[in-house]
């Protein structure tokens, strides 16, 4: 009777056909006459190889294995080298993968350089593989070896780490360098016909366990885009954990395209993009479904974004990401955008553009080229006087301001509100010459249009372009000022301020001291309430030169109609030319000394303060027309600068002095 089996049946048949692989086991306790059993090891790791045959696997114990009799430990069949245990396991001499010999690996090793030679290991083989060791050596590469796989390696080596001459490419990937910059990598690695593929690479020289070799943190990782066959982003990325970095080494070409997929992975990768101070490398094209990256430096995206199913790119602090010539739109209804982005310049001339929440309408002037920042989140908040803006800051800088005007419609999502009500909104442009905002009206507001998390505002006619930002009626940007002055006009002082802008303010309260610290009001001016033009102001304090001395402090305290305040500077202005007070202060006698000859006659109280107002010495004093000095004792305090204050009946001197 004929059987016929299924073909599945046959393979299965014939694929418990396979060759004979033994185990044998090294250890500086065993003996060469032994069986290399487990339990009856070998003494020696040349002993092992010779003994060996083609597929079998030598397992050794740590230990250093400086063998007597040789320099060179020499494989010449195909075989497996692996350190076991929890200790270090070097071979001490110099490796040789012998000619014609394919399928060798070394693993979980310490390739030593006892030599004197420089080499940890010479590759005439093919299909060698070395992996998850340490290093301490040149690997060298014949011109018979081909197919090299060095990866997750710890290189300690000096000088040179690879010497390939081989006509052969070496896959070198994800190895510890001795460093983790691209120019000591580089100086390391010699290269004849063919090249060492050397990115990615290992950021950290980390071995995360106890077991046997180098076990690498790969949490943490370069790429070089102009590394041969090592700029594969895609396939990076690929390899990372959620929450692991990928530092990205500037190279003169893109890196190509990146996907990250929410929905095929099952999970998100949130993967840091890191790049380095003062470069800024370029992806060609971003595309994240339901995942997010977060960027660490600066990037250029060169020629599309896209961010479906809440996709998002976020830059951390003090990083930014520049959109190419290439990004024309992004759709941040799908995903967002989070943090500092900025455009490559632009040529818009009379036409329209619409990016990152700013939609410019065409119009009949040439505005040139145009470059559009957008800061939102906590970098994107304006604060003064208590106020603050949406989370929203947008740069439009132009080559032309258009003479004619532009419309222009300002967006932002929901989450960057920052408490503000959306539909009662105040649209501010940033006066760059004054350096001020300027409030402009909002001819039209939007809280939901396309989705009910995003909010427009539109301003008509616009022909200047600066920083703006929004902000609700209650929370109006402050009153600016742009000058605080104050003179003396015997009897009288003079005071004059200006405001290039003024929200909800009701009036300034003029405050006077006599010392700098108390202050008290001795007038107010009403103020405009709404304004966008400068305005001046000024008030005289009448006569004060004739009832006080010494210097007077002045400063503005601006009060709005809701009552929240806020403090001009302080000016001061001295009623005398003359040198009313003049100190020697005696560090070493522990003294201070007064000349009183200018002081009216009279009963003084002298205080002696630091900077900080913590009162040092004290004294009551009396001046007449006899005594013109006066000597106060003074415990010498540290270095520094110091307050002596000279209180009279209706006189008061305050004079610095410094103590070396």
């Amino acid at each position: 009777m004929k059987v016929i089996l299924p073909l599945t049946l046959v393979l299965l048949l014939f694929g418990t056909v396979g060759f004979s692989q033994t185990t044998y086991y090294v250890s500086l306790s065993g003996d060469d006459a032994n069986d290399g059993s487990i339990g009856s090891p070998w003494l020696t790791v040349q002993h092992a190889i010779d003994n060996a045959v083609s597929g079998d696997i030598i397992r050794i114990n740590p230990g250093a294995y400086d063998e007597i009799g040789t320099s060179t430990l020499t494989i010449d069949k195909s075989l497996t080298l692996e350190g076991i245990g929890s200790g270090i396991t070097e071979l001490a001499d110099l490796v040789l993968i012998s000619t014609a010999v394919s399928d060798v690996t070394l693993q979980t090793l310490t390739l030593g350089n006892t030599g004197g030679i420089g080499n940890s290991l010479v590759v005439n083989g093919s299909n060698a593989t070395v992996q998850n060791c340490f290093i301490d050596g040149t690997v060298q590469i014949n011109s018979g070896g081909a197919s090299l796989t060095l990866t997750n390696n710890d290189f300690n080596t000096t000088g040179t780490a690879v010497n390939n001459n081989s006509s052969n490419t070496v896959n070198a990937t994800y190895n510890w360098w001795n460093s983790n910059a691209i120019g000591d990598i580089t100086l390391s690695i010699t290269d004849a016909s063919s090249v060492v593929d050397y990115s990615p690479w290992l950021n950290l020289d980390i071995d995360t366990d106890g077991t046997t070799g180098f076990q690498p943190n790969t949490s943490s990782i370069s790429i070089y885009g102009d590394s041969p066959g090592g700029g594969n982003l895609q396939d990076v990325f690929n390899d990372l954990e959620p929450g692991d970095t990928l530092r990205l080494v500037e190279s003169t070409t893109a890196y190509g395209d990146l996907e990250a997929n929410r929905f095929i992975a099952g999970r998100r990768k949130d993967i840091i993009i890191s790049t380095i101070d003062g470069q800024e490398p370029i992806i060609n094209s971003v595309e994240l479904f339901g995942d997010s990256l977060k960027i660490d430096g600066n990037l250029q995206i060169a020629s599309s974004i896209s961010l479906p199913f809440e996709g998002v790119i976020k830059t951390l602090e003090g990083s930014q990401v520049s959109l190419g010539t290439g990004v024309t739109s992004v759709n941040e209804d799908g995903g967002r955008l989070k943090g500092d982005f900025i455009t490559k310049p632009r040529n818009v001339g009379t036409d329209p553009i619409k990016i990152l929440g700013v939609d410019i309408a065409s119009g009949t002037d040439d505005i040139g080229n145009v470059i559009i920042r957008r800061r939102n989140g906590d970098g994107g908040i304006n604060t003064a006087n208590g106020s603050e803006s949406i989370a929203v800051t947008w740069n439009i800088d132009v080559d032309n301001e258009p003479a004619s005007g532009r419309a222009l419609k300002l967006s932002w999502r929901s989450e960057n509100d920052n408490g503000s009500d959306a539909e009662n909104v105040r649209v501010w442009r940033f006066d760059e010459t004054a350096g001020e905002w300027e409030l402009m009206s909002p001819v039209a507001i939007d809280a939901t249009t396309g989705s009910s998390t995003l909010r427009t505002a539109t301003v008509g006619m616009v022909m200047e372009f600066s920083p703006w930002t929004v902000s609700d009626d209650s929370q109006p940007l402050p009153v600016v000022l742009t000058d605080f002055t104050a003179r003396l006009e015997r009897p009288s002082v003079r005071l004059e301020w200006a405001t290039a802008s003024e929200t909800n303010a009701d009036f300034f309260s003029i405050e006077r001291s006599t010392d700098g610290l108390s202050f008290e009001e001795v007038g107010r001016n009403q103020a405009a309430g709404e304004s966008s033009d400068i305005r001046n102001y000024r008030y005289v304090d009448e006569g004060v030169a004739n009832r006080l001395t010494g210097t007077l402090y002045y400063r503005l305290r601006i009060v709005d109609f809701d009552e929240s305040y806020e403090y001009s500077n302080t000016v001061a202005v001295p009623l005398s030319t003359n040198n009313d007070l003049r100190l020697r202060a005696d560090a070493k006698q522990g003294t201070i000394q007064m000349f009183t000859e200018h002081l009216p006659v009279g009963q003084y109280w002298i205080q002696v303060s630091d900077m900080a107002g913590n009162i040092l010495a004290e004294s009551p004093m009396k001046t007449t027309e006899d005594i013109s000095t006066f000597s106060l004792p003074l415990n010498t305090p540290a270095s520094g600068v110091y307050l002596l204050r000279c209180i009279g009946t209706r006189n008061l001197y305050i004079q610095k002095f410094r103590i070396e």
